[in-house]
């Protein structure tokens, strides 16, 4: 277990609740994929439950000692997408892309908590207290290998394009986190290049990730999708010898504004959207041997 109590203030403390989990059933989907010439073109239809929670306050509900009532997470049910995607090769490079349409889709909801004082009722299907709405996502991706050159043996890049956007909150609309802006766009790469026999048996590899929130606060993702002008940048070294030892070392720095998740030098507390792990950069080594 853990987070078995929220500090709302001095003396205002709530204690956790059971879940308010989704529904056993109702969850389904479609999907049709059709190749024509070098595209691969897929639609795909679905409904599902949410697999995030949002968090319900509940004062005067199920009052333990010391506390002002109690708290769940629940889980949005019956959202619904519609969707296409489609792929092809450019040389050696395979790309990649998907559009998407989420009817209900269960909305950021102010500091990702709805108070609801004395409430039972509420739940994550037709009594969901937070917000929802339509909301359209797109993203796009390519794998690409690169051959030898003289400055590497061999290389793979990846990369992806994010965003999302709100098209309309259909309920609660009054409970969407006020930072929350409609769009929201981020991208990530990792770019490995290898070299082979460094070293009789040593082969190595030097991978460089990064990630940034290009732009907006996500009504979606929240905290999930990366801080607006916020992100993280890697460098490591990998080294493979003999196929029996294996190292790596790799240095992380992140990016933008450090924060924490939720904000409270506002008159209700709010998402941040700032870099919650803005203060973590770090240093990794791992060692392995294969007997």
């Amino acid at each position: 277990k853990g987070g078995e109590t929220i500090i709302l203030g001095p003396g205002q403390i709530v204690h956790r609740s059971e879940d308010i989990v989704a529904d056993d059933s109702g969850q389904f989907g479609f999907q049709a994929r059709y190749k024509i010439n070098d595209y691969e073109v897929g639609f795909y239809a679905a409904q599902f439950h949410d697999k995030m929670p949002q968090f319900y306050v509940r004062p005067g509900i199920n009052v333990q000692e010391g506390g002002i009532g109690d708290y769940a997470q629940v889980f949005a049910e019956d959202i619904k997408v519609y969707g296409l995607s489609v792929s092809t090769l450019v040389g050696e490079t395979n790309v990649a892309a998907e559009m998407s349409v989420r009817q209900d889709m269960s909305l950021v909801a102010t500091g990702n908590t709805v108070i609801l004082p004395g409430d039972t009722v509420s739940d994550g299907g037709d009594n969901s207290a937070f917000p929802r709405g339509d909301t359209f996502h797109f993203n796009a991706s390519m794998i690409s290998i690169l051959n030898e050159n003289s400055l590497w043996d061999a290389a793979t890049f990846i990369g992806e394009f994010a965003f999302n956007r709100r098209l309309n909150i259909s309920e609660n609309a009054d409970q969407l986190d006020p930072l929350a802006t409609k769009d929201a766009s981020a991208i990530q790469f990792t770019f490995t290049p290898d070299y082979f026999q460094v070293l009789p048996g040593l082969d190595m590899q030097v991978p460089i990730g990064f990630g940034f929130g290009i732009e907006g606060r996500s009504s979606v993702n929240g905290v999930l999708f990366p801080s607006e002008h916020g992100g993280n940048v890697s460098v490591g070294l990998k080294g493979d010898y003999n196929r029996m030892w294996r190292f790596s070392l790799n240095y992380n720095k992140y990016l933008g504004d450090a924060g924490s998740i939720i904000q409270y030098n506002t008159p209700v507390p709010t998402l941040s959207y700032e870099n919650f792990l803005g203060d973590r950069d770090f240093i990794s080594l791992s060692v392995q041997r294969t007997f």
